[in-house]
Protein backbone atom coordinates (compact mmCIF):
# COMPACT_ATOMS: atom_id res chain seq x y z
CA UNK A 1 0.00 0.00 0.00
CA UNK A 2 1.50 3.13 -1.25
CA UNK A 3 1.58 6.54 0.65
CA UNK A 4 -1.43 8.38 -1.50
CA UNK A 5 -3.98 5.30 -1.34
CA UNK A 6 -3.42 5.49 2.61
CA UNK A 7 -4.58 9.46 2.30
CA UNK A 8 -7.11 8.46 0.00
CA UNK A 9 -9.23 6.03 2.41
CA UNK A 10 -8.43 8.63 5.16
CA UNK A 11 -10.22 11.41 3.52
CA UNK A 12 -13.00 8.95 2.50
CA UNK A 13 -13.47 8.02 6.00
CA UNK A 14 -13.95 11.58 7.20
CA UNK A 15 -16.63 12.07 4.70
CA UNK A 16 -17.97 9.17 5.88
CA UNK A 17 -17.81 10.71 9.57
CA UNK A 18 -19.07 13.98 8.03
CA UNK A 19 -22.32 12.24 6.71
CA UNK A 20 -22.29 10.19 9.72
CA UNK A 21 -23.57 13.35 12.19
CA UNK A 22 -26.59 13.60 10.55
CA UNK A 23 -27.72 10.10 11.41
CA UNK A 24 -29.34 8.41 14.39
CA UNK A 25 -27.57 5.99 16.10
CA UNK A 26 -28.58 3.63 19.69
CA UNK A 27 -24.66 4.32 21.61
CA UNK A 28 -25.82 0.77 23.56
CA UNK A 29 -26.12 -1.19 20.47
CA UNK A 30 -23.60 0.62 18.87
CA UNK A 31 -21.12 0.32 21.89
CA UNK A 32 -21.91 -3.12 22.01
CA UNK A 33 -21.06 -3.90 17.82
CA UNK A 34 -17.89 -1.92 17.95
CA UNK A 35 -16.06 -3.91 20.33
CA UNK A 36 -12.26 -2.48 20.52
CA UNK A 37 -10.27 -5.02 18.13
CA UNK A 38 -8.21 -4.10 15.71
CA UNK A 39 -9.16 -3.99 12.12
CA UNK A 40 -7.31 -6.01 9.71
CA UNK A 41 -7.14 -2.72 7.63
CA UNK A 42 -8.33 0.89 7.24
CA UNK A 43 -10.74 -0.18 4.25
CA UNK A 44 -12.04 -3.26 6.44
CA UNK A 45 -13.11 -0.15 9.04
CA UNK A 46 -14.67 2.00 6.31
CA UNK A 47 -16.47 -1.00 4.93
CA UNK A 48 -17.92 -2.10 8.62
CA UNK A 49 -19.07 1.48 9.18
CA UNK A 50 -21.01 2.36 6.07
CA UNK A 51 -22.63 -0.99 6.63
CA UNK A 52 -23.83 0.28 10.24
CA UNK A 53 -25.20 3.42 8.70
CA UNK A 54 -26.96 1.82 6.21
CA UNK A 55 -28.57 -0.96 9.03
CA UNK A 56 -29.29 2.54 11.33
CA UNK A 57 -31.05 3.92 8.35
CA UNK A 58 -33.50 0.88 8.46
CA UNK A 59 -33.92 0.92 12.13
CA UNK A 60 -34.93 4.20 12.71
CA UNK A 61 -37.11 4.17 9.21
CA UNK A 62 -38.93 0.60 10.19
CA UNK A 63 -39.37 1.26 13.72
CA UNK A 64 -41.10 5.02 13.13
CA UNK A 65 -44.29 3.94 13.91
CA UNK A 66 -43.20 2.11 17.15
CA UNK A 67 -41.53 5.32 18.20
CA UNK A 68 -44.65 7.40 17.91
CA UNK A 69 -46.68 4.72 19.71
CA UNK A 70 -43.80 4.59 22.44
CA UNK A 71 -44.23 8.26 22.89
CA UNK A 72 -47.85 8.57 22.79
CA UNK A 73 -47.32 5.79 25.72
CA UNK A 74 -44.55 7.85 27.48
CA UNK A 75 -46.87 11.17 27.33
CA UNK A 76 -49.71 9.29 28.61
CA UNK A 77 -47.46 7.65 31.21
CA UNK A 78 -45.92 11.56 31.96
CA UNK A 79 -49.78 12.92 32.55
CA UNK A 80 -50.67 9.98 35.19
CA UNK A 81 -47.31 9.83 37.06
CA UNK A 82 -45.21 12.54 36.66
CA UNK A 83 -43.27 11.29 39.62
CA UNK A 84 -41.82 9.05 37.08
CA UNK A 85 -41.25 10.88 34.38
CA UNK A 86 -38.97 13.06 36.61
CA UNK A 87 -37.31 10.14 37.78
CA UNK A 88 -36.83 9.75 33.93
CA UNK A 89 -35.41 12.99 33.19
CA UNK A 90 -32.74 12.71 35.60
CA UNK A 91 -32.06 9.64 34.86
CA UNK A 92 -31.74 10.74 31.52
CA UNK A 93 -29.86 14.01 32.36
CA UNK A 94 -27.14 11.43 34.60
CA UNK A 95 -26.74 9.29 31.11
CA UNK A 96 -26.00 13.03 29.27
CA UNK A 97 -23.95 13.94 31.81
CA UNK A 98 -21.91 10.63 31.62
CA UNK A 99 -21.56 10.51 27.84
CA UNK A 100 -20.90 14.47 27.70
CA UNK A 101 -17.58 12.96 30.08
CA UNK A 102 -16.30 10.31 27.85
CA UNK A 103 -17.16 12.89 24.72
CA UNK A 104 -14.50 15.21 26.20
CA UNK A 105 -12.12 12.31 26.82
CA UNK A 106 -12.66 10.59 23.57
CA UNK A 107 -11.95 14.35 21.74
CA UNK A 108 -9.15 14.20 23.50
CA UNK A 109 -7.76 10.72 22.88
CA UNK A 110 -8.79 11.78 18.99
CA UNK A 111 -6.44 14.41 19.35
CA UNK A 112 -3.50 12.61 20.87
CA UNK A 113 -3.90 9.65 17.64
CA UNK A 114 -4.34 12.71 15.34
CA UNK A 115 -0.99 14.10 16.75
CA UNK A 116 0.49 10.21 16.35
CA UNK A 117 -0.90 9.80 13.13
CA UNK A 118 0.40 13.25 11.68
CA UNK A 119 4.34 11.97 12.88
CA UNK A 120 3.39 8.77 11.29
CA UNK A 121 2.75 10.14 8.04
CA UNK A 122 5.70 12.43 7.99
CA UNK A 123 7.14 9.80 9.15
CA UNK A 124 5.87 7.57 5.94
CA UNK A 125 6.54 10.18 3.54
CA UNK A 126 10.56 10.47 5.08
CA UNK A 127 10.46 6.79 4.90
CA UNK A 128 9.34 6.73 0.76
CA UNK A 129 11.51 9.50 0.35
CA UNK A 130 14.26 7.26 1.25
CA UNK A 131 12.77 3.74 0.29
CA UNK A 132 15.47 3.58 -2.44
CA UNK A 133 18.05 3.16 -0.20
CA UNK A 134 16.49 1.24 2.87
CA UNK A 135 15.32 -2.43 2.39
CA UNK A 136 11.74 -3.62 2.05
CA UNK A 137 11.50 -5.40 5.34
CA UNK A 138 11.80 -1.95 7.14
CA UNK A 139 9.43 -0.14 4.90
CA UNK A 140 6.42 -2.60 5.14
CA UNK A 141 7.27 -2.99 9.42
CA UNK A 142 6.77 1.26 9.00
CA UNK A 143 3.90 0.91 6.63
CA UNK A 144 1.90 -1.84 8.70
CA UNK A 145 2.59 0.36 12.41
CA UNK A 146 1.45 3.72 10.51
CA UNK A 147 -1.62 1.28 9.17
CA UNK A 148 -2.09 0.68 13.07
CA UNK A 149 -2.13 3.53 14.02
CA UNK A 150 -4.60 5.00 11.46
CA UNK A 151 -6.81 2.12 12.33
CA UNK A 152 -7.32 2.71 16.14
CA UNK A 153 -7.87 6.68 15.14
CA UNK A 154 -10.25 5.30 13.10
CA UNK A 155 -12.22 3.37 15.92
CA UNK A 156 -11.46 6.42 18.77
CA UNK A 157 -13.16 8.71 16.17
CA UNK A 158 -16.08 6.69 15.20
CA UNK A 159 -16.68 6.34 18.99
CA UNK A 160 -16.38 10.11 19.61
CA UNK A 161 -19.28 10.33 16.49
CA UNK A 162 -21.18 8.01 18.45
CA UNK A 163 -21.07 9.82 21.54
CA UNK A 164 -22.16 12.59 19.96
CA UNK A 165 -25.30 12.23 18.17
CA UNK A 166 -26.28 9.86 21.21
CA UNK A 167 -25.82 13.21 23.27
CA UNK A 168 -27.67 14.91 20.74
CA UNK A 169 -30.08 12.61 20.32
CA UNK A 170 -30.80 12.71 24.06
CA UNK A 171 -30.98 16.37 24.30
CA UNK A 172 -33.73 16.61 21.76
CA UNK A 173 -35.64 14.35 23.55
CA UNK A 174 -35.27 16.70 26.96
CA UNK A 175 -36.56 19.21 24.80
CA UNK A 176 -39.43 17.17 23.29
CA UNK A 177 -40.78 15.99 26.62
CA UNK A 178 -39.94 18.99 28.45
CA UNK A 179 -42.53 20.80 25.31
CA UNK A 180 -44.94 17.84 26.35
CA UNK A 181 -45.05 18.09 29.76
CA UNK A 182 -45.60 21.65 29.10
CA UNK A 183 -48.81 20.85 26.75
CA UNK A 184 -50.49 18.26 29.06
CA UNK A 185 -49.89 20.82 31.94
CA UNK A 186 -52.24 23.47 29.92
CA UNK A 187 -54.30 20.92 29.16
CA UNK A 188 -55.08 18.84 31.78
CA UNK A 189 -58.47 17.17 31.46
CA UNK A 190 -60.64 15.50 35.35
CA UNK A 191 -63.24 13.92 36.02
CA UNK A 192 -66.62 15.09 37.06
CA UNK A 193 -66.20 14.30 40.16
CA UNK A 194 -62.60 15.29 40.93
CA UNK A 195 -64.33 18.50 39.59
CA UNK A 196 -67.25 18.58 42.03
CA UNK A 197 -64.66 17.98 44.79
CA UNK A 198 -62.50 20.59 43.76
CA UNK A 199 -65.96 23.39 43.75
CA UNK A 200 -66.85 22.13 47.24
CA UNK A 201 -63.03 22.89 48.29
CA UNK A 202 -62.57 26.14 46.80
CA UNK A 203 -66.88 26.95 48.79
CA UNK A 204 -65.04 25.85 51.90
CA UNK A 205 -61.80 27.87 51.77
CA UNK A 206 -64.02 30.65 50.39
CA UNK A 207 -66.76 29.96 53.54
CA UNK A 208 -63.97 29.50 55.73
CA UNK A 209 -62.30 32.78 54.77
CA UNK A 210 -65.73 35.07 55.48
CA UNK A 211 -66.09 33.12 58.80
CA UNK A 212 -62.98 33.80 59.94
CA UNK A 213 -63.58 37.42 58.92
CA UNK A 214 -66.26 37.75 60.74
CA UNK A 215 -65.65 36.67 63.90
CA UNK A 216 -62.69 38.86 63.71
CA UNK A 217 -65.34 41.55 63.19
CA UNK A 218 -67.12 40.67 65.77
CA UNK A 219 -64.38 40.85 68.14
CA UNK A 220 -63.28 44.13 66.63
CA UNK A 221 -67.26 45.36 67.21
CA UNK A 222 -67.10 44.10 70.88
CA UNK A 223 -64.03 45.91 71.74
CA UNK A 224 -65.39 48.72 70.16
CA UNK A 225 -68.75 48.84 72.39
CA UNK A 226 -66.73 47.85 75.53
CA UNK A 227 -64.75 51.23 75.06
CA UNK A 228 -68.26 52.94 73.85
CA UNK A 229 -69.74 51.57 77.58
CA UNK A 230 -66.52 53.33 79.27
CA UNK A 231 -66.90 56.66 77.49
CA UNK A 232 -70.65 56.23 78.75
CA UNK A 233 -69.84 55.40 82.71
CA UNK A 234 -66.94 58.22 82.58
CA UNK A 235 -69.68 60.86 80.99
CA UNK A 236 -72.17 59.47 83.58
CA UNK A 237 -69.91 60.27 86.43
CA UNK A 238 -68.62 63.41 85.26
CA UNK A 239 -72.25 64.68 84.58
CA UNK A 240 -72.96 63.68 88.24
CA UNK A 241 -69.96 65.39 89.45
CA UNK A 242 -71.08 68.44 87.75
CA UNK A 243 -74.19 68.04 89.45
CA UNK A 244 -72.96 67.73 92.79
CA UNK A 245 -70.71 70.92 92.08
CA UNK A 246 -73.65 72.90 91.27
CA UNK A 247 -75.32 71.79 94.52
CA UNK A 248 -72.53 72.72 96.65
CA UNK A 249 -71.76 76.39 95.05
CA UNK A 250 -75.86 76.78 95.44
CA UNK A 251 -75.26 75.73 98.85
CA UNK A 252 -72.48 78.12 99.03
CA UNK A 253 -73.83 80.78 98.09
CA UNK A 254 -77.15 80.52 100.69
CA UNK A 255 -74.15 80.57 103.56
CA UNK A 256 -72.87 83.15 101.58
CA UNK A 257 -76.18 85.50 101.85
CA UNK A 258 -76.97 84.34 105.50
CA UNK A 259 -73.55 85.37 106.42
CA UNK A 260 -73.86 88.82 104.51
CA UNK A 261 -77.32 89.33 106.39
CA UNK A 262 -75.90 88.31 110.18
CA UNK A 263 -73.03 90.83 109.38
CA UNK A 264 -75.43 93.64 108.30
CA UNK A 265 -77.49 93.14 111.29
CA UNK A 266 -74.57 93.13 113.81
CA UNK A 267 -73.25 96.10 112.15
CA UNK A 268 -76.32 98.06 112.31
CA UNK A 269 -77.06 96.46 116.21
CA UNK A 270 -73.34 98.23 117.59
CA UNK A 271 -74.20 101.24 115.85
CA UNK A 272 -77.64 101.15 117.64
CA UNK A 273 -75.24 100.08 121.08
CA UNK A 274 -72.77 102.98 120.37
CA UNK A 275 -75.35 105.60 120.20
CA UNK A 276 -77.58 104.53 122.92
CA UNK A 277 -74.17 104.66 125.40
CA UNK A 278 -73.50 108.31 123.82
CA UNK A 279 -77.36 109.61 125.23
CA UNK A 280 -76.52 107.90 128.65
CA UNK A 281 -73.21 109.83 129.23
CA UNK A 282 -74.69 113.02 128.01
CA UNK A 283 -78.08 112.32 130.49
CA UNK A 284 -75.68 111.59 133.20
CA UNK A 285 -73.28 114.81 132.80
CA UNK A 286 -76.64 116.76 132.51
CA UNK A 287 -78.00 115.12 135.66
CA UNK A 288 -74.89 115.82 137.72
CA UNK A 289 -75.05 119.59 136.50
CA UNK A 290 -78.65 119.90 137.45
CA UNK A 291 -77.28 118.12 141.11
CA UNK A 292 -74.93 120.94 141.40
CA UNK A 293 -77.09 123.58 140.26
CA UNK A 294 -79.46 122.98 142.64
CA UNK A 295 -77.37 122.03 145.73
CA UNK A 296 -76.29 125.60 145.11
CA UNK A 297 -79.43 127.15 145.43
CA UNK A 298 -80.39 124.38 148.39
CA UNK A 299 -83.36 122.79 146.72
CA UNK A 300 -84.22 119.76 147.06
CA UNK A 301 -83.97 116.91 144.02
CA UNK A 302 -86.04 113.77 143.59
CA UNK A 303 -84.73 111.05 141.17
CA UNK A 304 -87.84 109.95 138.60
CA UNK A 305 -87.72 106.72 136.64
CA UNK A 306 -86.21 107.32 133.08
CA UNK A 307 -87.15 105.35 129.92
CA UNK A 308 -84.57 104.17 127.54
CA UNK A 309 -84.96 102.46 124.36
CA UNK A 310 -83.24 98.61 123.62
CA UNK A 311 -84.20 97.02 120.77
CA UNK A 312 -87.52 98.97 119.99
CA UNK A 313 -88.92 98.30 122.78
CA UNK A 314 -89.10 100.85 126.00
CA UNK A 315 -88.46 99.93 129.48
CA UNK A 316 -88.51 101.77 132.90
CA UNK A 317 -86.14 101.44 135.34
CA UNK A 318 -84.94 103.51 138.65
CA UNK A 319 -81.56 105.22 139.26
CA UNK A 320 -79.10 103.44 141.10
CA UNK A 321 -78.45 106.41 143.71
CA UNK A 322 -82.19 106.15 145.03
CA UNK A 323 -82.01 102.59 145.10
CA UNK A 324 -78.92 102.35 147.31
CA UNK A 325 -80.43 105.60 149.17
CA UNK A 326 -76.93 107.60 148.39
CA UNK A 327 -76.94 111.04 149.52
CA UNK A 328 -75.15 113.76 147.09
Amino acid sequence: MSVTSSLNQSRKAGSLFQFARFQRFDVREGMEEMEPVPFTSVQAAITLFEQKIDRNKLINGGNKDVKEAGCWFVSCGERRLPEGKEAENGASRDVADDLSTRLEMCEAERDKYKEKCRKARELFVEMGLLEAEDSPAILRGHLSRTEYLEQKLLYEMVIAEYLYMQLKQLKEEIRGAASKCSGFSAGITISMEEYEFLIRQSKEAERNVLLSEMNKMKSELEAKNGEIRELNCRLEEMARRAAMAEKAEAAVEEHLNLWKELQQQRTSASGFQNDHSNKEQEAKKMQKSAFGKAKSIGCSFRPKRSSSMLNGSQSNYVLLGKLLNIKF
